[in-house]
């Protein structure tokens, strides 16, 4: 009963306005949106508003394409807390300059920002929500390119910010219907020479490329080889990261974590009102990370996939768990080296 106390007295305190022109891309913090709203990009790229995936009722505030007739979500604000069935949300920017998804439950998400002048949030035709200080885009104090969900988009980074800390990864969803941060996460690993690494958990690589060469990854040539997009690994004393372009602005293309931990780059069809599958990763099993132990080598084409180097000096490990297509524990030297 308090936090509905509260909900409702930041409501009728605040010196605000519902949005009701059909359609705008910036709130200022005289604005508020509701569950019935949406903001959209001035060239009707992109819609920041409520949705509702799935049977749960559950309710997020996300972002979506909004020409594309296929409802695709690109990002998603409160996909720890949302707002359940008979709950009202409400979006808005509070004092000291900090954007606020509020429900009778309580706050829902935050910005966790401040500024010393008069805030604003804008949806670009990117697909970023920002904000900035006196609608000067010159000083942003927070845009969602810096907090990926799933997705990333043309112009989006992957990778760290060295003066922060702060990670830009991927992570899954939980499911099709629960928008949740599921059991897979894509980062750049900048330890060393920067990796691309798709992980299972906290620790356990799924699949791999790298490292940066200066001008490709080289665990991978095939990695970005296209006529879609170019892509570039920023590296400078404040950030080392990912990032790509696309070669013809025109084309829709987004590269997507799915729940089932592959990572797929798709472009939107009008034609055939759907999205293509462009590549994904892994591609096969012998892209997978490790999967034939020390010593041990793929093959999508042989029945056996993976086999031995130099046979018959090495053998497998564990030879049960060969037959049993458990390749994990590689292969060892036939007969030991003598010292």
């Amino acid at each position: 009963m308090e936090r509905v106390a509260i909900f409702v007295l930041l409501l009728v305190t605040l010196p605000i306005q519902k949005i009701y022109t059909a359609e705008i891309d910036i709130i200022s913090d005289l604005q508020f949106l509701t569950e019935n709203d949406t903001l959209v990009s001035s060239a009707r790229t992109f819609e920041l508003g409520f949705f509702k995936p799935g049977s749960s009722g559950n309710s997020y505030l996300g972002i979506w394409y909004k020409k594309i007739s296929v409802k695709t979500v690109v990002w998603v604000a409160n996909r720890d807390l949302p707002l359940s069935v008979g709950s009202s949300g409400v979006l808005k920017i509070v004092h000291p300059g900090s954007l606020v998804l509020m429900s009778n439950n309580g706050i829902m998400w935050s910005s966790n920002t401040t500024s010393s002048g008069n805030a604003i949030a804008k949806l670009d035709d990117m697909g970023n929500l920002v904000m900035m200080t006196d609608g000067d885009n010159k000083n942003i104090i927070w845009q969602s390119f810096d907090y990926p969900t799933d997705t990333l988009l043309p112009g989006m980074k992957l990778g760290r910010d060295l003066l922060t800390g702060r990670e830009q990864r991927l992570s899954s969803w939980k499911s099709s219907e629960d928008p949740a941060p599921g059991e897979f996460t894509d980062s750049t690993d900048t330890h060393g020479y920067p990796q691309y690494v798709l992980k299972q958990g906290a620790d356990k690589i799924k699949f791999r490329v790298g490292p940066w060469n200066g001008m490709g990854f080289s665990g991978d040539s095939t990695f970005g080889r296209n006529n879609i997009f170019t892509y570039n690994m920023v590296i400078n004393e404040t950030m080392v990261a990912y990032t790509y372009d696309l070669i013809n602005s025109s084309v829709v293309s987004r590269l997507t974590l799915i729940s089932s931990g592959e990572l797929q780059r798709s472009v939107w069809v009008e034609d055939a009102t759907n999205w293509q599958l462009v590549v994904r990763f892994p591609r096969d099993i012998c892209d997978l990370y490790n999967i034939c132990g020390a010593y041990g080598s793929c093959s999508t084409v042989k029945t056996q996939r993976c086999s031995c180097l130099d046979e018959p000096k090495f053998v497998p490990r564990n030879s049960k768990g060969w037959e049993d297509a458990d390749w994990s524990g590689g292969c060892m030297r036939r007969t030991s080296l003598e010292l």
